[in-house]
């Protein structure tokens, strides 16, 4: 699956193909932007999690997501926070920003909204 997110109001989704346009709750459609080719909005064993530090949005893709498409700037930020996801990992939530992640091990404290994450296990 790809993952999509909309430049206007930061919604993320998960669809081969493009999302429809309709039901922006900040435009009169949806804007969309390609983060990932191969991605996932859940940990999946073969991805690897990336947190964006200018809008938030926590991602896990295979590879490096794309730059395009932040709705808070011109462009993401990305950081990678976590090498190793499964479903069965650990989740942790930012006690800064409220970024929630699964990883397996640590995550990393880069790329976060509000200087660095500071994680909690939950």
């Amino acid at each position: 699956m790809s993952v999509w997110i909309c430049k206007n109001c930061g919604i993320v989704v998960e669809k081969d193909g493009w999302p429809h346009s309709q039901g922006c709750t900040k435009g009169s459609s949806h804007s969309w932007f390609k983060i990932c080719n191969k991605g996932s909005l859940q940990a999946k064993k073969e991805l690897r999690a990336f947190s964006c530090a200018n809008c938030g949005t926590v991602v896990y893709c295979e590879g490096s997501p794309y730059s395009q498409g932040c709705p808070v700037a011109s462009s993401h930020s990305w950081f990678p926070i976590c090498n190793h996801t499964s479903p069965s990992a650990s989740t942790y939530q930012c006690r800064n920003c409220g970024a929630v992640v699964q990883c397996e091990g640590s995550p990393l404290s880069q790329g976060c909204t509000k200087g660095s994450h500071s994680w909690h296990k939950l």
